[in-house]
């Protein structure tokens, strides 16, 4: 942590800006969405205003520096839960696996959704936050040119299906695997323990989720849908095994009644979820 002698002071008397997030903006430049400003070890809301903020001459003003909470996934496919801060550099991630977590790191590359990351990046320039996955796998691997959906795109050789997945489909990546010749790559692999190779082509497969519908009568439906289908659909699947008009379906899910131009991904909607479908309330 960063501690500013007489920092109150210092706000009272010569910090023209407005709020907590201006100050750390000031201090820390482009690093300072890296840190947070706590007074006597209590973190401070950005948007606070300053002029809110009691000037106690004896408070304890520093700046903390924000850390994620992520997974390095090394090439024999074990994972090590890493706390670290946003400014540390890949270098120093390296050496504390390597000191801490007795993981080795000679000739080792780390990338992250399919890019390789130099030592010298922080952590917040790769983006990485919290619940992501690091790859550590061995250093130097061939470049190669694999076709996703007729779209070029270069990978190094070592790279994990799944970063690769999450390259293409970064808001969604669950939700797709990869094929190649009618077959499902494991997401676990690289993409050479796959038998990838130049100019393969492969394609994208929207995985089903599988989850019930409860009718009104009790009974339950077993419903096979890719999570990019609307509400709409589901009802008019619905109509079709079940006699039930689309007009006089209602769809709930977790209390709330579902719009027909959402999909199941919209609405949170995952394998072992409890849909509802009700009858239509009509105003009176």
């Amino acid at each position: 942590m960063d501690v500013i002698k007489d920092f109150p002071i210092y706000v009272a008397k010569k910090i023209k800006h407005e709020t907590v997030d201006d100050l750390i903006r000031q201090f820390k430049g482009l690093q300072a969405n890296c840190y947070d400003l706590m007074i006597n070890r209590v973190v401070i809301p950005r948007d606070k205003k300053l002029k809110e903020i009691e000037k106690d001459g004896n408070a304890d003003w520093r700046f903390h520096e924000r850390e994620v909470k992520f997974i390095v996934r090394t090439e024999n496919g074990s994972s090590i839960s890493v706390e670290f801060g946003l400014c540390k550099t890949i270098k120093s991630l390296k050496d504390y696996l390597y000191d801490v977590k007795k993981v080795s790191i000679d000739q080792r590359q780390m990338t992250f959704n399919g890019q390789e990351l130099n030592d010298e990046m922080i952590l917040n320039d790769c983006e990485i936050i919290n619940d992501s996955v690091v790859c550590m796998n061995k250093k130097n691997g061939m470049s190669i040119d694999i076709d996703i959906n007729n779209v070029i795109e270069k990978f190094d050789e070592n790279t994990i299906v799944s970063d690769v997945i999450k390259f293409r489909k970064p808001s969604n990546a669950e939700n797709y695997d990869l094929v190649i010749d009618g077959k499902i790559v494991p997401r676990n692999m690289t993409l050479q323990e796959a038998n990838i190779s130049q100019q393969s082509k492969l394609k994208f497969q929207e995985r089903n989720i599988t989850f019930r519908v409860r009718l009104c009568n009790g009974s339950r439906i077993r419903v096979d849908m890719p999570p990019s289908k609307s509400i709409l659909n589901l009802k008019e699947h619905l109509n079709t095994v079940e006699k039930f008009p689309v007009c006089q379906q209602r769809i709930s899910f977790n209390g709330k009644d579902l719009t027909d131009d959402l999909t199941l991904h919209d609405c949170g909607i995952k394998d072992d979820s409890d849909v509802y479908l009700l009858g239509r309330l009509y105003g009176g």
